[in-house]
């Protein structure tokens, strides 16, 4: 069947833990998802010069003790910058609603940066050798940042 060719040709995601920055290549990651285990360190991983549809995919589960969970960001090198929008889900927002919603405006933002948080799901895709897509969703009592 054809679903199952599908589901067939998809790459194993990998799985990063440790307390190392990374610096991502094209070869050992594009086009896969990425599991990043927030229970370590505080964590950068920078995405290598974009290309037209390279993509790559970022699931961040975090320690569920917020005291224990850690910084994520994920940025560029100077002149590659993201656009896009990312859904924060605030949790610790009460009763005011709890979502919000950031933008990265291709023109100033070089990264994403989420402080103590407790989930991401983040997709980056590459449009130019300077501009980046990025869309997905955000967890944690601080909203994610455009830095």
């Amino acid at each position: 069947e054809f679903g199952h060719l599908i589901d067939t040709i998809q790459p194993d995601p990998i799985f990063i833990e440790g307390d190392a920055d990374i610096t991502l290549t094209v070869a050992s990651h594009a086009f896969r998802t990425l599991i990043v285990d927030g229970s370590d360190a505080d964590r950068t991983y920078t995405l290598p010069t974009p290309a037209l549809g390279t993509w790559y995919h970022f699931v961040y589960i975090a320690d569920l003790d917020p005291a224990d969970s850690h910084d994520l960001a994920i940025t560029n090198a100077s002149s590659i910058y993201l656009k896009g929008a990312v859904t924060h889900l605030d949790t610790d927002a009460g009763s005011t609603g709890g979502l919000e919603v950031i933008h990265g405006n291709g023109s100033s933002h070089l990264g994403i940066s989420l402080d103590l948080g407790a989930g991401a799901d983040l997709w980056f895709m590459g449009f130019t050798s300077t501009l980046v897509y990025i869309w997905g969703n955000t967890t944690g009592a601080t909203p994610a940042t455009f830095i």
